[in-house]
């Protein structure tokens, strides 16, 4: 879990080095079901700051609703490499349509 600033950097940066990334790293940044969603590509239109912290675009912010103090789950996935963010609206989402499929079994 991490939180964004105003200027949309994702404080948490260990998610990025368990995938390699380093300031710099050119990066492209999607929205996939209000999920964010980050692979290196040369092209990419965001770098990896020189603090090595990812910055989340305006756009995407806006498309995800997010806002300077929000909180995120921050998931490295270094088989494909990529690395995600799930807003807290999504991950209470996720939550409830977990407990909606188990109606009435115990935790």
């Amino acid at each position: 879990m991490t939180t964004i600033d105003r200027r949309g950097r994702v404080a948490a940066r260990s998610p990025l080095r368990t995938l390699g990334w380093r300031a710099g790293l050119r990066v492209a940044v999607t929205v996939v079901s209000s999920v964010v969603v980050v692979v290196a590509r040369a092209d990419g239109a965001v770098a990896i700051t020189a603090q090595g912290h990812l910055r989340l675009p305006v756009a995407v912010r806006r498309v995800c609703r997010l806002h300077d103090g929000d909180r995120l789950l921050v998931a490295a996935c270094p088989d494909p490499g990529i690395l995600v963010a799930y807003p807290m609206a999504e991950l209470d989402a996720m939550v409830l349509a977990y407990h909606a499929t188990r109606r009435g079994e115990a935790c």
